[in-house]
């Protein structure tokens, strides 16, 4: 096997063999060894020799590598940090510990509720929003922990999440089904990050096929549903605040004091579903109507000290999430027929302003989607500041207009 000094560049240019495998050794830090495969992926590991043998633990693979297969789960290393990591364990080595041996201990030791309370806490509330933090935690201890909860993480096959995953799409519960498969995917890929497991049993497996909402409801809805919002207090207010701005739940009832600018809502670019885009800007502006100004006045009633426009009532940290049981007591009572959800809001505001004749670029605009043509991404970069203001302005006014005296005056034509 080559004997080489690695480096970053020499990593990048090594080539890529017909079929099989090719060991490079690396001069600089013996025991750490690049592997280059004929699949193109190429992964640092650590060797040594042990009675005649020569164990090897893999540590990651290069920045390079394609992430698919069975490294899809696996670490990217730079070539510094896998020095030091070989360095570390080669260290171990002549202590008389054995790497190896110690990552299956590692894996076999841990429980599925130790990892999924780890990754509740050092996942989902610092990478996902408060409210996606806390459905993956009322997720994990209602229906995971009590079927997996006292088994080694490591004991969890496929077999066990095909198996549950089969209850919900017999039940009829597609949606349900795909959020509890890709729930378990990232409790296990957070495990292998931490060398906590080394493999995941909710990969591989079809998603069910969901069929896109394009529920939008009708002016007559808005008419029964506007009087019930005013009855639930600060879900209420984000309610009527939801369906005057288009925006989304996480990031209305995630709202802070410190992003109101005036009559303008600067979302930033963190708290949106874009945050990873190089496209979308550092702030998401949101043009405030007149209507959703007064909402805003309303809601310093509720202001503490936490800096948050829907605050907790339980918790500093957090913004108000529990908006689940308003809602279910609102679509109770209205009686609408039809299943309606919170998140149609967006439907039913961005319907209307076309409804309205806001062209197609001003719509996407206020929904804060991202440039889908090369002119948007590069070229043309109009922010329609005036041209939101102006449709967000003109749907207040149509919200406005339905009183909720005339509820029973109306009669709703269908096709």
């Amino acid at each position: 096997m080559p004997k080489v000094k690695l480096t970053v560049q020499g990593v990048k240019a090594l080539p890529i063999p017909d079929e099989g495998r090719v060991n490079y050794f690396d001069e600089v830090e013996p025991g750490l060894v690049l592997r280059v495969a004929s699949s193109g992926t190429k992964s640092y590991s650590v060797m040594w020799r042990k009675g005649g043998k020569r164990p090897r633990v893999t540590l990651g693979i290069t920045d390079d590598s394609p992430k698919r297969g069975p490294n899809a789960n696996t670490p990217r290393l730079s070539l510094a940090e896998a020095r030091e990591e070989a360095k570390r364990l080669l260290g171990n080595v002549r202590l008389g510990k054995d790497p190896a041996e110690a990552k299956r201990e590692r894996a076999e030791a841990i429980t599925f509720a130790k990892l999924a309370r780890e990754y509740v806490a050092r996942w989902a509330y610092r990478r996902k929003s408060p409210k996606g933090a806390r459905e993956d935690e009322l997720r994990i201890d209602r229906v995971l922990i009590p079927r997996w909860g006292h088994f080694k993480a490591a004991d969890i096959r496929k077999r066990d999440v095909v198996e549950l995953l089969d209850e919900y799409a017999d039940a009829g519960k597609v949606y349900a089904r795909n959020r509890m498969q890709s729930l378990v995917s990232k409790v296990y890929n957070f495990g292998i990050r931490r060398d906590a497991v080394q493999t995941n049993p909710a990969q591989g497996i079809d998603r069910e096929p969901e069929e896109p909402r394009k529920r939008v409801l009708t002016d007559y809805e808005l008419k029964v549903l506007l009087p019930l919002f005013e009855e639930e207090g600060l879900a209420g207010l984000g309610f009527r605040f939801l369906l005057l701005t288009g925006q989304r739940p996480s990031e209305v009832f995630g709202m802070r004091w410190s992003e109101v600018d005036r009559d303008t809502w600067l979302l930033p670019k963190a708290r949106t579903k874009n945050k990873r885009s190089k496209y979308a800007p550092d702030f998401h502006t949101v043009p405030l109507s007149q209507q959703a100004f007064e909402v805003l006045r309303e809601l310093k009633a509720h202001r503490d000290d936490s800096g948050f426009v829907f605050p907790s009532a339980t918790r500093k940290d957090m913004p108000f999430t529990n908006y689940s049981k308003a809602y279910r007591r609102v679509k109770k009572e209205a009686k609408l027929g039809e299943n309606w959800r919170v998140y149609d809001f967006k439907s039913t505001m961005l319907t209307g302003l076309e409804r309205l004749g806001a062209p197609g670029p001003v719509v996407s605009a206020v929904a804060g989607h991202l440039p889908t043509n090369v002119t948007r991404q590069h070229y043309a970069f109009h922010d329609f500041a005036n041209e939101k203001r102006d449709a967000l302005s003109r749907w207040g006014a149509h919200v406005e207009k339905l009183d909720p005296a005339t509820v029973g005056e109306v009669v709703e034509l269908r096709r």
